[in-house]
């Protein structure tokens, strides 16, 4: 499960940077969508992250306690 930390680390920043460099590109904000993108992917991503350990730390207690 921890294996996928390093993916949602590059997905997410780079999706939220594509979407925000073709927002800009549409509506001629550039470069602030683009940044603001990238900052949405990089909190996306510490959220997924922050989840994936509490989920694997509930796992381990519970292999744990049996």
């Amino acid at each position: 499960m921890l294996l996928a930390v390093p993916t949602i680390l590059i997905v997410s920043p780079l999706m939220g940077f594509f979407a925000g460099q073709w927002a800009d590109s549409k509506l001629g904000t550039d470069p602030w969508l683009m940044i603001l993108g990238l900052t949405l992917g990089f909190g996306a991503a510490g959220r997924q992250i922050y989840l994936l350990i509490q989920k694997a730390q509930a796992l381990d207690k519970e292999e744990d306690d049996q």
